[in-house]
């Protein structure tokens, strides 16, 4: 891993700058509508100052059109770019490894992890990841969840928007959950127990790791406390702490019935890209090394030792 950090530059030049030409008449297309939606808005408030409203109505009708359009084409250069661009950086970085942009981790998957044990109401996902790395089987991609706040408005309050990460393991019994020490997932109220918030978890119960540094950022429950200090063992909490400060993110961690789940919190999109400019290289080497988190959860907690 660290050789194509190293070899980024020479990745960029070499097997990303001739695939930009595949993308620019896309891009191209996005921009024209964008360039004409906003010609149309500024055309049209000058006609209503000075009043002529029927042109005005005319150049309504041609920015609705150009709105339909510009997302329309956008949709297709996100897709074009994520299917020749990201896929290009996950074959290089773990070849062997599919990538689709469209796909996500399942509801199924999110809810047996037990990270977010309340109930959500909108699911959404992308950016399908799935391999193998030092025998280790994964598969990941980008979710937001979230619930409806029940006012009027139909708000809704965000649950998880991030990296949802899965892995096969060895340990195939027992339910085990590393939670942020100010955040356990665990119903709190009456109304939290009577009326279905919550998904239902195993009978668990708070663990002592014994380690105060470790426990100072997480809490642990399980349904069995001898199975979770064996996963969890004095160098596996090490390495969370490690892997926590050095992402310096909230992430949680679950062992349930011979799964391992990782959820990193993120606000920005993993692999949004921005028409302005598709060659920019900040956001090209980010999207690299998001595609190198992946791996770095299965070195930094050494997840081969328990597959």
């Amino acid at each position: 891993m660290e050789n194509q950090i190293d070899n980024f530059e020479t990745f960029y030049s070499e097997r990303l700058m001739p695939l930009f030409e595949k993308l620019k008449p896309a891009g191209n297309e996005a921009s024209k509508w964008m360039v004409a939606g906003i010609s149309s808005l500024f055309l049209c408030i000058a006609c209503f100052v000075i009043g002529k409203s029927t042109v005005a109505f005319f150049l309504i009708v041609i920015l609705i059109f150009s709105v339909f359009k510009f997302f329309s084409k956008r949709e297709n250069f996100v897709y074009d770019y994520k299917e020749i661009i990201i896929k290009e950086i996950v074959k290089y970085i773990n070849p062997g490894a599919i990538y689709e942009p469209l796909q996500n981790v399942s509801q199924v998957d999110y809810e047996f992890s037990g990270l977010y044990p309340r109930r959500c109401d909108l699911y959404t996902g992308e950016d399908l990841i799935k391999g193998v790395y030092k025998n280790v089987t994964y598969y990941c991609s980008e979710l937001e969840t979230s619930l409806y706040k029940g006012d009027t408005h139909g708000n809704t309050l965000r649950i998880f928007k991030g990296l949802f990460f899965i892995a096969p393991i060895g340990f195939k019994y027992g339910a085990t959950y590393v939670w942020p020490a100010d955040d356990v997932q665990l119903p709190v109220t009456i109304a939290d127990y009577h009326f279905e918030r919550f998904l239902p978890l195993p009978e668990i119960a708070p663990v002592d790791m014994n380690n105060s540094s470790f426990e100072s950022q997480f809490a642990v429950y399980s349904n069995d406390g001898f199975a979770a200090r064996s996963i969890i063992d004095e160098a596996m909490m090490s390495r969370m702490l490690h892997f926590r400060n050095q992402i310096n993110r909230d992430v949680r961690f679950s062992f349930v019935n011979g799964f391992c789940f990782v959820a990193i919190e993120m606000r920005e999109n993993l692999f949004e890209p921005a028409l302005s400019d598709i060659m920019d290289k900040d956001k090209i080497q980010a999207y690299f090394f998001s595609v190198l988190l992946i791996l770095s959860i299965i070195n930094q907690l050494d997840l081969k030792r328990l597959v």
